[in-house]
């Protein structure tokens, strides 16, 4: 736990998370919720997504990844933050900027045949957090004909 003065990445979120694996969440924001000036729910899911990106460590096309294309690595931590806090709490996040990258993984899987969860699971298993390596991965195992990366950076082949 920080606050903004000792960790200024916390200015404008409730946590973060860096590359080394540490995760920070702001202080001041635990003690709105222990007042009641702020939700408990959305705090534990916070503390849930963080945690989540701390699986690895990213490998440097990860990085290059997360910094082009962040719908692939928060696609899949916010899709199984809400599937834990759903079971752990029967909390639902509302209207959240991450919304389409999670409904874009869901949309996968359902191509791939697959249940969202499973999806999920498979691609948070990714120690090196190369998501979109582990897509084209479930994509390929899965045999579906047509689906091609022409549009995919030129590092992703790599």
């Amino acid at each position: 736990m920080k606050t903004v003065a000792e960790d200024p990445n916390l200015k404008g979120n409730h946590g973060i998370h860096y590359w080394e694996c540490p995760i920070v969440i702001n202080r001041a924001w635990l003690a709105d919720c222990v007042y009641g000036r702020a939700s408990v729910d959305e705090f534990i899911h916070t503390w849930v997504h963080e945690s989540l990106h701390a699986r690895g460590l990213a490998s440097d096309l990860a990085i290059l990844e997360y910094n082009q294309f962040p719908g692939y690595e928060e696609g899949v931590v916010d899709g199984l933050s809400r599937l834990v806090m759903k079971k752990l709490t029967k909390y639902e996040r509302q209207e959240h900027p991450y919304d389409s990258y999670v409904a874009a993984m869901e949309g996968l899987a359902e191509a791939l045949g697959m249940k969202p969860e499973e999806l999920l699971r498979k691609l948070w298993a990714k120690e090196d957090l190369w998501v979109s390596k582990g897509v084209e991965r479930a994509i390929s195992h899965r045999g579906i004909l047509g689906l091609r990366f022409e549009s995919c950076p030129p590092w992703f082949s790599q």
